[in-house]
């Protein structure tokens, strides 16, 4: 199967800048030298403050925190999004659906 585009869960990020040896990183790794990686906005900004509560803050140093969401910023394409999609039960996870669909 090929890929050419994929969408990442804001949970899937966070579990691939916790842990540099897990499968989420590598399936970041690999969508990043083998895809492109769509985001949008939203999901960007979510990302930033998820990662910024206390709980994963104590986890991971600002400078690490904060030029991962960076990497993710220049190196994926970013996706308008307008909320058009109320297909999930978390709302959240409409966002993700809507940057597939539409990128």
């Amino acid at each position: 199967m090929k890929v050419d585009r994929l969408v990442l869960d804001t949970n899937v990020l966070i579990s691939a800048l916790l842990s540099r040896h897990g499968k989420p990183r590598a399936v970041l790794t690999w969508a990043l030298t083998h895809a492109t990686l769509l985001t949008s906005a939203d999901a960007i900004s979510e990302l930033e403050t998820r990662i910024e509560r206390p709980r994963l803050a104590k986890l991971v140093d600002e400078p690490i925190r904060r030029g991962f969401v960076h990497n993710i910023r220049t190196t994926a394409t970013l996706v308008q999004t307008v909320g058009a999609i109320n297909a999930c039960r978390d709302p959240d996870d409409d966002k993700i659906l809507e940057i597939a669909v539409t990128g």
